[in-house]
């Protein structure tokens, strides 16, 4: 009886864990400092893990920052918090928002690290929802990704400033398909020609 109580146990557990992982969803974004002056061409890359959301916000349940040499990983919640990735009312834009504690190694922002980040596309979604399917189709359509990342406490010698400016990366652009046809033509026409040319080479040495 106990051992049969104990596989019930076990099975719930790994039901429930299983049902946490197929719930959470993940986004990366990499991109550059853009201000202040000191700090313009240090790389920053942004990792998140998060709950999708019939509602218009999606909680945040871990992050890592990476900014320069420095690594934010320690996310912060509770009252006045809230990390959230958070559906705009237009529907075609969502910030991701959160708080961090100190870095590392050098511990800096140990007061707080504030970083909202507003991802915009030109393709709103159906609903004001932060679906996994809403968050991807505004990230991998997004135009615009701007953001600012606010540091308290011990900046001297990491950073030029208390507020760094930061732009994500854009998808790479897809050909048009008359670009394409274009370049395919273009290509059979090279082509052609270099097999007439090679095939005069060996007409001659004949």
């Amino acid at each position: 009886m106990v051992s049969y109580f104990k596989a019930a146990v076990l099975a719930c557990a790994v039901a429930i864990a299983a049902s946490g992982s197929a719930n959470a969803a993940q986004l990366m974004l990499t991109g550059k400092v853009i201000g202040p002056v000191a700090d313009i061409g240090k790389t920053f890359s942004l990792s998140v893990n998060y709950a999708p959301s019939a509602t218009s916000a999606a909680v945040i349940n871990s992050a890592t920052l990476v900014v320069g040499a420095q690594t934010w990983s320690s996310l912060l919640g509770g009252i006045g918090q809230n990390p959230a990735i958070t559906i705009a009312s237009a529907k075609n834009a969502f910030t991701i928002a959160g708080q961090f504690g100190g870095s590392t190694p050098d511990d800096v922002g140990n007061i707080i690290t504030s970083l909202s980040l507003n991802v915009t596309s030109a393709t709103p979604v159906a609903a004001q929802q932060a679906t996994q399917a809403n968050i991807d189709a505004i990230f991998a359509s997004r135009s615009t990704a701007l953001g600012t990342l606010t540091i308290v406490g011990n900046t001297a010698g990491n950073f030029g400033g208390n507020i760094l400016n930061l732009e994500g990366s854009l998808p790479a652009a897809v050909p048009e398909p008359g670009s394409l046809l274009v370049l395919g033509g273009l290509g059979l026409f090279v082509g052609r020609r270099m097999m007439v040319r090679r095939q005069n080479k060996v007409a001659s040495v004949a």
